[in-house]
């Protein structure tokens, strides 16, 4: 096909990403997996994290009046709504991404509701990203001030995804597979769509069905956090009483990237995966993206992953997709060839209200006209400021899945 011109390219890289997210929706995917399980007898669901409402269209898709009753824990403000609502479905509202007692009423209901399951009830628990904020029962030795303070250090801490969430398991009574207990006697099974590397299940929303053992990743702490950690003590060691278990991962980062480039290629353009994988700081990322979409021949690159930042103490507007694309527009600044879109797949990029951006080489001249300055801007993490001043933000509202991040690049 002819090259697109530059005013096309924004609309054609949000048509690829919009793909991606339909191939990972949580509704779709629990519904293809559960009905492969088998489904015979009476249910009772639990679904927690960013795609909790959508994973529990699914289950109702396929169990219909078998599932008697329903819990569903959703973030505070990111609700796309439950296509199926009915009285024995439940809906909870929760903090994220620093808990709060929401979060600790909310990990409360969820034990108790596991608890009083029929004895020969089946037992669906739906784990998506941000289940480890949502959801939370602490040691008594750890106070919540005490736990949000954790919370915002590892934020703001630059730390991958399996290190944080292997240091939220040592104070927390649910992660590490702390949610087993409430399980005993039971069968369940588990579905997940993973938002981290490797899908392991451990990793996903913490762990809350898999036990796990000590970590390293305490060793990267300050002193005030391993002293909050040695006196969590026994109490969040392993999980008692054993439980039936099934578990899946029913759509991950890999799934949405190869949505993406189907359906690039059906729209005629030569698509290929980027080198390596979404990792490391953000701006670093960034200019390894440019580099390789300027050294790669004419067509789309996608990537997949998650990127970090390290906040300073008073941070600005913005997410990890958005401090990407900021750079990466400075990076591409003045040329005519090169598009990229960052952005998150659960649409919840950072504080910002946004998924994440697309940007091309007019970016940072529609930014400066409203009176900006990129490189300053990115320095004091305001990513979302300049960007939607030049009208480069991607806003999705809540998504229904959560698979990480996604970046891919067109180059004309």
């Amino acid at each position: 096909m002819a090259a697109p011109k530059p005013s096309e390219r924004r609309q054609i890289l949000e048509n690829i990403f919009r793909s991606a997210l339909a191939a990972a929706h949580g509704r779709r995917c629990v519904s293809q997996a559960l009905a492969a399980y088998g489904n015979a007898g009476s249910w009772s669901a639990v679904a927690v994290g960013k795609a909790a409402e959508a994973m529990m269209d699914g289950a109702c898709d396929v169990l219909g009046a078998r599932l008697r009753r329903a819990l569903v824990v959703r973030k505070a403000g990111l609700a796309c709504g439950l296509t199926l609502p009915g009285a024995r479905i439940e809906v909870i509202d929760a903090a994220h991404p620093v808990p709060d007692a929401s979060s600790l009423e909310a990990g409360r209901r969820v034990c108790e509701f596991v608890d009083k399951a029929a004895v020969d009830d089946n037992v669906l628990i739906l784990i998506s990203g941000g289940a480890s904020s949502l959801i939370e029962r602490l040691p008594s030795t750890v106070s919540l001030e005490q736990w949000q303070r954790l919370n915002r250090w590892l934020l703001r801490s630059g730390l991958e995804i399996h290190a944080i969430n292997a240091i939220r398991r040592h104070v927390s009574r649910l992660k590490g597979g702390g949610l087993l207990r409430y399980l005993g006697g039971k069968h369940v099974y588990g579905l997940m769509l993973s938002d981290v590397p490797g899908d392991a299940p451990e990793a996903i929303g913490s762990g809350l069905l898999s036990p796990v053992g000590e970590s390293a990743a305490v060793a990267t702490l300050p002193g005030w956090a391993r002293t909050l950690i040695e006196n969590a003590g026994s109490e969040t060691v392993g999980a008692a009483g054993p439980a039936e278990l099934t578990m899946g991962v029913v759509a991950n980062n890999t799934t949405a990237m190869r949505a993406a480039l189907t359906h690039a290629r059906e729209l005629g353009i030569a698509a290929r995966r980027g080198r390596g994988r979404l990792g490391g700081e953000a701006v670093e990322i960034a200019r390894n993206l440019v580099a390789e979409l300027r050294a790669g021949a004419p067509g789309a690159a996608v990537w997949g992953g998650e990127t970090t930042v390290t906040l300073p103490s008073h941070a600005g507007r913005g997410g990890r997709n958005l401090h990407l694309a900021l750079a990466a527009a400075i990076a591409i600044d003045g040329r005519d060839d090169l598009s990229l879109l960052a952005a998150s797949t659960d649409g919840d990029d950072g504080n910002s209200g946004c998924a994440g951006a697309i940007v091309d080489g007019e970016t940072l001249s529609l930014g400066r006209a409203q009176g900006l300055d990129p490189v300053r801007c990115l320095a004091a993490f305001e990513s979302a400021r300049f960007l939607e001043a030049a009208g480069a933000t991607l806003v999705t509202g809540a998504t229904g899945t959560n698979v990480a991040d996604l970046a891919i690049g067109l180059r004309a």
